[in-house]
């Protein structure tokens, strides 16, 4: 059966129509046909015959090229992530948790690919150390500029008396000292037609640099060894007390996390008296720690809930204050919010899935590893840790990233950018969006080139050709190499024979560890001719070959480059997702606001299935359907005892007309929460208990009097409640295991969603949270008639 058999089908992924079948079928014999290719050509992977920038990568120095222009599956740009998310402002959502986690299945482990950074104009120079007077001195480094026109800019103090001041800020007013007007919100960058970016970003940038985490503070507990307490050193008791937090995870059943970890700490003993002591992690005895971080942790949590509403409010206030300085940068004159200032904290490396190196030591970063990214004429920001300095400033006007420092682990290099708000990101989230609705345009055109591709003689051309089948009509992901020490994650281009099985006539079952170690699992029918070049191209070959083994993701990229300008495979992961969404949504969505929200994300689970955003089941899922299930019974018993009081009042009391106004109130009884009892004289900590013994008291019957109106208005408010109750069960059930936030956030059109909306009076904010309300601000004045 083929799945072209009618053009109708041009603009719909193929997974969206095969649903996907039982898999595990034996696999076929090879295809008994003539091989039509050139036989003379020999089977040597296409990176050693024809080098073309290859995909294997190296760590390298700092790009100062890499820009999120590139994002695939980004958040808004979280400093923690590694290699290429980072550079593209940030990874999958804590959603898209790997799905072999929960079944029996082999799991190879994910850090996400590091893509090649594009040149950009010169090197990065290392700052060396600068004499200066006073204390400024520690926090100077060499500065590298890095423009467009390569004027070269040194400097061996910190600007402060030529300082030029940016519009909208007074002369002296320290960045981020208070709220400015030229926040995110307001600079409506797409009303003034900029949606193109150019080759250079910003003319004026001017930041604080990043926020580091506090220094590590002993707590002289000890680890047992033997039954024998052992008093470490700091730097051996902070490494100790982040694997004695994770006890009470999976991690520590690991045998690699616990190598990992035991290697690292071993290092630190080195040059000490425990260096020939410590040489079992089995006898290693952690409890005392995890004791004392369990004491903490109650601690704060008792402290927590004895404050009053305005002491939480007022500590908030005091945290925000304290940060203030690192949450704003300055643009070309307007302020913008920055998204991730928070250098991340030493601890264990988790990875995902069984990532090879889970549980090393991530070390501390420390200003002498971070490079800035500023304009010219910016003052160079004070560096907040006493006796350190900045590593390098450059001035790189082509790339929109603040800070960066590479991974003490991975290698990767992880950047701070601007909050998802801001312009930079809007201005290439519409990019990357606009790109995907060209390529609607030529979709027919490049499956018609590629159809003719599968019985090319040439096997570079047949694999490329069937290879794009795969990206196009299955949403996959590209794929790269992966180095030695990276997770064992593939894409299309890097799919091996065992990832394939074939079940005649046409069905093709893949079942392999897509990004972040999400299990990608699924069996569809193909077109004949592309069934029998997959077979084709596993023939001969051991399980732990490439099936594409003649094509390269660069090749690959540069060929779609061809047929128009811009594109790459990852745009058709864009271009199916938001088409099929669109598609869907065409459907009737009910009359209430309830129905309609329940219907569009039925519709966002499609799409989330087809780019297989899948997660595993929430730890907390059956407590909160529990929880939820005990609400509804609530609301339902409540229902059902104003329909009562209602029909009693309808009756009419003695001498009064049934529901005249003079009939007398009628009495409904509803279970109430019971209240605390919180007197003046109490402590902060019986304030706390007090709330809490009144949240454990079962809820008490409470009588209440009320007449015909009041009864109708409960009535209706009440089975409202008891409809929206109802459908969140039955989606959060339904839900328990896809990530819709992922498909949202990345890789659906924002247009789509808010046109639907308007068109069926449905609040944007019922479908977006408030974080994509920002984001995607550019899409917000889209009307109804929008179509992508």
């Amino acid at each position: 059966m083929s799945s072209f058999a009618s053009s109708d089908d041009d603009s719909r992924p193929l997974a969206t129509l095969v649903r996907p079948s039982a898999r595990g079928a034996p696999a076929a014999a090879a295809h008994p046909a003539a091989d039509s290719m050139d036989e003379d050509e020999d089977d040597v992977p296409l990176a050693q015959v024809r080098r073309s920038g290859g995909t294997k990568r190296k760590s390298a120095e700092m790009h100062p090229a890499a820009d999120e222009s590139d994002d695939d599956e980004d958040d808004g740009g979280s400093a923690y992530e590694d290699g290429d998310e980072a550079m593209d402002g940030g990874a999958d959502d804590d959603d898209d948790l790997p799905l072999a986690a929960r079944r029996p299945a082999p799991a190879a482990a994910s850090s996400p690919a590091r893509k090649r950074a594009r040149p950009a104009g010169g090197a990065v120079t290392p700052a060396r150390g600068v004499k200066a007077k006073g204390a400024a001195a520690a926090s100077t480094p060499k500065v590298v500029t890095k423009v467009k026109s390569e004027r070269r800019v040194s400097s061996t103090k910190t600007k402060t008396e030529t300082t030029t001041v940016s519009p909208g800020r007074a002369p002296g007013t320290p960045l981020g000292a208070a709220d400015g007007e030229g926040g995110d919100g307001n600079f409506r960058w797409w009303e003034g037609g900029n949606k193109t970016e150019g080759e250079v970003k910003w003319t004026t940038l001017e930041h604080n640099g990043v926020f580091f985490p506090p220094e590590y503070e002993p707590h002289g507990v000890p680890l047992l060894y033997a039954g024998k307490e052992l008093y470490l050193p700091p730097e051996a008791e902070e490494v100790a007390t982040f694997y004695a937090s994770k006890l009470q995870t999976d991690h520590v059943q690991k045998e690699k996390f616990r190598s990992n970890f035991f290697a690292d700490f071993k290092k630190l003993l080195v040059d000490t008296a425990f260096a020939k002591v410590i040489t079992s992690l089995d006898k290693c005895d952690f409890s005392r720690i995890e004791a004392y971080l369990e004491d903490e942790k109650a601690k704060k949590k008792a402290e927590k809930k004895g404050q009053t509403t305005a002491e939480r409010k007022e500590a908030r206030e005091a945290e925000a204050e304290r940060v203030r300085q690192f949450t704003v940068a300055l643009v070309d004159g307007r302020e913008e919010t920055v998204g991730n200032f928070r250098v991340e904290p030493p601890n264990l490396f988790l990875g995902r899935g069984d990532h090879p190196l889970t549980g090393k030591v991530k070390r501390r970063i420390q200003p002498e590893d971070v490079t800035l990214n500023l304009g010219p004429s910016a003052p160079i920001p004070e560096c907040p840790v006493a006796g350190h300095k900045w590593g390098k400033v450059i001035h790189n006007s082509c790339v929109t990233w603040l800070a960066g420092w590479k991974d003490s682990i991975t290698g990767g290099y992880k950047y701070v950018w601007l909050s998802a708000g801001s312009a930079f990101k809007g201005m290439s989230d519409h990019a990357k969006f606009e790109k995907a609705r060209q390529l609607k345009s030529c979709i027919a055109s490049i499956r018609k080139e590629y159809r003719k591709g599968w019985a090319a003689k040439g096997k570079e051309i047949r694999q490329r050709s069937t290879a794009l089948y795969l990206i196009d009509k299955l949403a996959l992901r590209v794929g790269n190499e992966k180095a030695e020490d990276e997770a064992d994650t593939v894409g299309c281009c890097s799919l091996r024979v065992e990832h394939l099985k074939f079940t005649p006539p046409v069905t093709v079952s893949f079942d392999f560890l897509g990004k972040d170690s999400i299990r990608y699992e699924n069996a569809v029918e193909v077109d004949k001719a592309v069934f029998y070049n997959l077979q084709l191209f596993c023939r001969n070959k051991q399980p732990s070959d490439n099936i594409f083994h003649r094509l390269s993701v660069t090749s690959l990229n540069d060929y779609l480059k061809q047929l128009m300008p811009g594109l790459s495979a990852k745009v058709f992961r864009t271009f199916n997702a938001s088409v099929t969404l669109a598609e869907c949504l065409q459907g009737d969505p009910g009359e209430t606001v309830t129905d309609k929200v329940a219907f569009y994300n039925k519709q966002n689970k499609v799409v989330a299935e087809l780019c297989n955003h899948v997660r595993t089941l929430p730890s907390g899922h059956k407590g909160q359907m529990e929880k939820l299930e005990t609400r509804r019974a609530e609301a339902v018993a409540w229902v059902k005892e104003l329909k009562r009081g209602l029909a009693k009042w309808n009756k009419g009391g003695k001498g009064a007309k049934a529901g005249a106004a003079s009939s007398p109130a009628v009495e409904v009884t509803q279970y109430m929460p019971v209240k605390p009892e919180i007197v003046e004289t109490m402590t902060a900590d019986e304030k706390a208990q007090e709330r809490k013994r009144a949240a454990d008291m079962p809820k008490v019957p409470t009588v209440k009097s009320m007449r015909g109106d009041q009864l109708k208005a409960h009535l209706k408010r009440a089975e409202e409640r008891l409809a929206k109750l109802t459908s969140d069960m039955e989606m959060k059930e339904d839900l328990q295991t896809v990530a819709l936030g992922t498909s949202k956030q990345n890789y659906l059109d924002p247009r789509i969603t808010v046109a639907w909306c308007k068109a069926n009076e449905v609040p944007v904010e019922k479908i977006f949270a408030k974080t994509l309300m920002t984001k995607f601000s550019w899409a917000m004045a889209e009307d109804s008639s929008f179509v992508f």
